[in-house]
């Protein structure tokens, strides 16, 4: 009976760490055997429902997980017997756009493990542009933003081609965008337009002053080549692009 009681009583200790320990209204506990932060958007304002998750450096099964409350802040205790142990913590914000759903990756300031023995105070941030930290060695990481994958077709010399994205609504995170135009960067036959904030475009293509036609190819099927193209983006498998739009630049339709 007292191995059942112990049993019960290490389940239901281990639930509440897998839970975490989100203080919605008052300060969050900090210091040894607590990693605690807030998340916020780029102008500063709190951001509730966020997900914070950390892991165990070695024991990836040891995973803890909180949610932020209103004030944008968590606070997630550690198991005792694993204070000591070295932690990494990211978080993601989940965001509807446009009838899509999207999973947006966290700035933290802190990018290095971190000792249970000491405990974290680990702030994050809502970014459209920048680069994500590395997931491994030699590994880029994501961008914030999205990318605009263009290949050239039928002969376009993407080096003298430029891109237009002109927003066609508020942006995910309800800010305003201008309409911008701009080179892709060319990698050997690659060319793209990278941390264009997510939303929704109409994108159009010149070589010099001439309009080119798009092929697209974001959902996988091509369809036939048009001057403009209206498009959001969609979850890319390719390391780099979270979310892309990805299309041929032609000359000819």
């Amino acid at each position: 009976m007292k191995k059942q009681m112990r049993l019960l009583i290490l389940l239901l200790y281990t639930g509440s760490l897998l839970q975490g320990c989100d203080k919605q209204d008052g300060e969050e506990a900090t210091g040894p055997g607590f990693v605690s932060g807030r998340v916020t958007n780029v102008q500063g304002q709190p951001l509730q429902g966020a997900e914070i998750v950390v892991r165990h450096v070695f024991s990836h099964q040891t995973i803890l997980k909180a949610v932020t409350g209103k004030k944008g802040k968590y606070s997630i205790a550690l198991p005792p017997e694993q204070e000591r142990d070295e932690w990494t913590v990211n978080g993601n914000y989940k965001l509807i756009y446009d009838g899509k759903e999207y999973i947006m990756e966290l700035d933290g300031d802190l990018r290095a493990p971190f000792s249970g023995s000491t405990g974290a105070v680990v702030n994050f941030v809502l970014k459209q542009s920048g680069r994500q930290p590395s997931g491994g060695p030699g590994a880029p990481g994501r961008f914030f933003g999205g990318v605009i994958s263009c290949y050239p077709g039928d002969g376009a010399d993407m080096s003298k081609v430029t891109i237009t994205a002109r927003p066609l609504q508020p942006l995910i995170d309800g800010s305003m965008a201008q309409t911008k135009t701009l080179r892709p960067e060319l990698e050997a036959d690659l060319s793209w337009v990278v941390n264009v904030p997510i939303g929704l475009y109409e994108i159009s293509a010149r070589e010099s002053n001439s309009m080119l036609y798009l092929r697209d190819y974001t959902r996988g099927i091509p369809d036939s080549g048009v001057t403009r193209l209206v498009r959001q983006f969609e979850p890319c498998p390719v390391n780099g692009a979270g979310y892309w739009i990805k299309f041929d630049v032609l000359k000819n339709q």
